[in-house]
């Protein structure tokens, strides 16, 4: 019921193309006209040049690959818009429960956005980062340990220094509107900043040796990767071409835990599924290529770390 003036206004329009391109094996076009037209009637405060980098890591990519494919997600809008919207973008990144690697990886991220402009000659300039904890590193059985999952991940990324994080609830598998879980997420929220101030020091990891031996580590490995999607023609001819596609899935199965705590690592034996949540073993990608290949783009396979080891149990319990 307020009404502001346009120069107050702040948020994030969330239009980016080359993540609809990942997700859903189309290249839409005009969805950077629609860029061009925010350009132009976007206020100051809405930052609109919109990276959802996140995705990747939401599809097995390691820190260094998350970080290489997102220097890479940039550079294809800096290239192609240059100076303009440039106090206006934000990057998503999942936050995942190895804290001191999610420390490095946000404080890394600074380093190749500014590494990213200087090599194209372009002004110092903020970049707005948002990140989450996805349901990736969630699991349906034993739901409440994924309170401490959640606040490893989110830890890490405030400390490396995320400007917003998004902790999603605890049961956000089975539910994404229960009261419970929403209102201990956002406890979670008021923790971290109330009781233990993580919002007041900017960069507390700065002069650790080990951050920052782990932050110049992955700056190297994903300038690396993002030569590699450059010899590919840029992020969505490596999409195009099934590139980012392999990169993610030999990350995802190298990085699949054998044991999951809650789940085949000190379960709870009597401990049944939420009610209405059918649980899935990773999608077998022979099987979605076969599915999606009237699409120019092979869309990316999103993985949970514990779905294989619950379907073993829910189907062991059934037999």
């Amino acid at each position: 019921n307020e009404i502001l003036p346009v120069d107050k206004l702040r948020g994030m329009i969330n239009i980016d193309p080359v993540e609809i391109a990942a997700r859903t094996g189309h290249w839409h076009e005009e969805k950077m006209y629609e860029l061009g037209e925010l350009s132009r009637l976007a206020p100051k405060g809405m930052k609109f040049m919109c990276c959802n980098s996140n995705f990747f890591g939401a599809c097995g990519g390691s820190a260094a690959t998350q970080l290489g494919l997102a220097a890479a997600h940039l550079e294809f809008y800096l290239d192609t818009f240059g100076e303009v919207g440039l106090e206006q973008y934000w990057l998503a990144l999942t936050a995942g429960t190895y804290m001191f690697e999610e420390i490095a990886k946000h404080r890394a991220m600074r380093l190749l956005w500014a590494r990213l402009l200087e090599e194209k000659e372009l002004a110092p300039t903020h970049l707005e980062i948002y990140a989450e904890t996805s349901t990736q590193h969630q699991t349906a059985y034993d739901p409440h340990s994924n309170l401490l999952r959640a606040a490893s991940a989110a830890f890490g990324a405030i400390v490396g220094g995320a400007d917003s994080v998004q902790i999603l609830p605890y049961n956000s598998l089975s539910t994404w509107a229960d009261p419970e879980g929403e209102r201990l997420a956002l406890n979670q929220h008021f923790m971290l900043a109330y009781e233990s101030y993580l919002d007041r020091v900017e960069d507390p990891a700065a002069g650790s040796f080990f951050i920052e031996q782990q932050t110049e580590g992955l700056c190297s490995a994903a300038w690396e990767v993002l030569n590699e999607v450059r010899e590919q023609g840029g992020i969505v001819e490596a999409l195009k071409r099934g590139w980012v596609q392999d990169k993610l899935a030999t990350d995802a199965a190298s990085a699949m835990p054998e044991k999951v705590l809650g789940v085949d690592l000190y379960p709870d034996a009597d401990q049944e599924l939420p009610e209405g949540f059918t649980v899935v073993p990773t999608k077998d990608r022979a099987a979605h290529q076969a599915k999606h290949s009237d699409k120019e783009i092979e869309p990316l396979i999103p993985v949970r770390w514990a779905s294989n080891a619950e379907y073993q149990r829910a189907t062991a319990k059934e037999s």
